[in-house]
């Protein structure tokens, strides 16, 4: 367990362990899913994409809208035309969050952002190292994680906690993913079932009581949450276009949280209550930072990765990130060129007991 309290905030480096997609190499994959053009009456590209596009037209999903309360029809025309300009200024973007930031006004690029985005992250949920069909038992296998950041967290969370104070595991704990994927939980979910022999409805139970959040939106609620559309880590084997439709309407853009005040308060008052922050894998761009901007704080410790960051660039986030929290020089922010599985390992006890 955790001595001090203990918000993780994870970026795309986190998940990229489990060999998943980094931000950067998100956005080629969501240009090669968005591929379309126009060969007279026919639309020619990526196949899957037409093939949603075109159960969505004939069965009217939505109005082939992301928000249902526009209902909001988009022609083959605007769509290949908003398709092209993706794929030619996506990879100019630092990320695709701050792309779709930068063009919050256009409903059809968001719309195909979104799920694209949708898309590649199920893609990838289904080649990681968590993922079970829905024929297979759900297990997970210590070998597949052992060089990873999940496994020491994990061995971090369950020292000192034994099958009767499990209730209490995350008492301490509170983490804000930046990621789309729901790789964390769905390991926590898998991982106290076998450390502690419990049953699927037990370990739900366990695992709402985790403070955890995603600013953008996740491809899907897990099991155990009390609302919003469930989906199965990966998806289904087959995923129709209304279900896809449905997994893109959970991601959200900085715009559309920022007109969502109270969980922005939420995450806020996580970082604001927070004596210890660990971030893994994670960016430090502006636009993450000031969402998740306390009015105050009271940590004592940062720490951080910075894997293949110059050292240059790292005194610079040091300085960056006491400004985020208006602290002084007198906090203490670490930032090493380390993987976050090498971080763990070397800051297991400053991390749990500093």
């Amino acid at each position: 367990m955790f001595r001090k309290k203990t918000l993780f905030i994870l970026g795309a480096g986190a998940s990229c362990e489990l060999k998943l997609p980094s931000g950067e190499q998100l956005i080629p994959l969501i240009t090669n899913f968005l591929q379309l053009s126009r060969n007279s009456f026919d639309l020619e590209g990526n196949k899957e994409l037409i093939g949603y596009i075109s159960d969505m037209h004939n069965n009217n999903y939505a109005g082939l809208s992301i928000d249902p309360a526009t209902k909001a029809v988009y022609s083959p025309n605007q769509l290949i035309e908003t398709v092209q300009f993706l794929r030619r200024a996506l990879p100019q973007a630092i990320s695709i969050d701050n792309f779709l930031d930068a063009h919050k006004s256009d409903k059809c690029l968001i719309f195909l952002g979104k799920l694209a985005i949708a898309f590649c992250i199920l893609s990838a949920e289904r080649q990681s190292a968590l993922f079970k069909k829905e024929t297979e038992q759900l297990t997970i296998k210590a070998e597949t994680i052992k060089d990873t950041w999940y496994d020491k967290f994990f061995k971090m969370l369950n020292e000192s906690v034994s099958t009767d104070n499990v209730d209490d595991i995350f008492s301490n704990i509170s983490i804000i993913s930046f990621n789309y994927d729901r790789c964390i939980e769905h390991f926590l979910y898998l991982s106290i079932m076998n450390y502690y022999k419990l049953e699927p409805e037990a370990a739900k139970i366990i695992l709402s009581k985790l403070q955890l959040y995603h600013p953008y939106g996740q491809v899907g609620m897990m099991p155990w949450h009390k609302s919003g559309f469930a989906a199965r880590f990966g998806g289904s084997d087959h995923i129709r276009a209304e279900q896809l439709l449905n997994h893109a309407a959970q991601i959200k853009t900085f715009t559309e949280r920022e007109h969502d005040p109270a969980f922005v308060e939420q995450m806020q008052r996580a970082v604001m209550h927070a004596q210890t922050i660990v971030f893994l894998g994670f960016g430090f761009h502006p636009l993450n930072m000031e969402l998740i901007r306390p009015k105050n704080s009271v940590v004592n410790n940062i720490f951080a990765t910075g894997y293949r960051v110059s050292s240059a660039n790292r005194i610079m986030l040091q300085q960056e990130t006491r400004d985020w929290l208006s602290r002084d020089d007198r906090l203490p922010v670490h930032i090493y060129d380390l993987s976050c599985a090498d971080f763990l390992r070397d800051f297991e006890r400053p991390i749990r007991f500093g």
